[in-house]
């Protein structure tokens, strides 16, 4: 009974997470820093801060943190942490405390630490969270370099 009410309320915060619409002032001080401007890209670029924050929740009471491996999700997480009272209140809706961001040198990103995303990744893939043909919030680089310079 009581892992049917704990999975309720994760249940909860997930959709909370999922559904959540980025003020438009934040997406617009990011599109200002990217100079992105396809849809598709801003949004696959939305959908990985929100599977971030998702693992962020999965990810909570660990020791070894979450690792931001993607330079447009971070982007687009900085432009979120400057509207500081919206960014508060929707980390301690779902988290119930702030995520903070602790700038991550490639020097100082562990093995640990990388195979602590990708378990949180698998956990996601298991529990139908992500599509299974996302690998990865590093690979969202990739998908948005090679549509930009792709020629139609």
């Amino acid at each position: 009974m009581f892992n049917q009410f704990k999975n309720y309320f994760f249940d909860k915060k997930i959709s909370y997470i999922k559904n959540y619409q980025i003020p438009l002032h934040v997406l617009e001080d990011f599109h200002e820093k990217t100079q992105i401007q396809q849809n598709e890209q801003i949004l696959l670029i939305i959908k990985g801060l929100k599977l971030f924050f998702i693992m962020c929740l999965l990810n909570k009471g660990n020791k070894i943190p979450v690792v931001m491996s993607s330079k447009y999700i971070d982007e687009l997480w900085h432009s979120f942490i400057l509207d500081t009272k919206e960014y508060q209140k929707f980390c301690r809706h779902f988290y119930h405390d702030i995520i903070h961001h602790i700038p991550a040198k490639k020097s100082i990103i562990t093995l640990e630490m990388i195979e602590n995303n990708q378990l949180l990744w698998k956990k996601m893939q298991e529990v139908n969270i992500i599509d299974n043909h996302l690998k990865g919030l590093q690979y969202i680089d990739a998908i948005i370099e090679q549509k930009s310079f792709s020629i139609d």
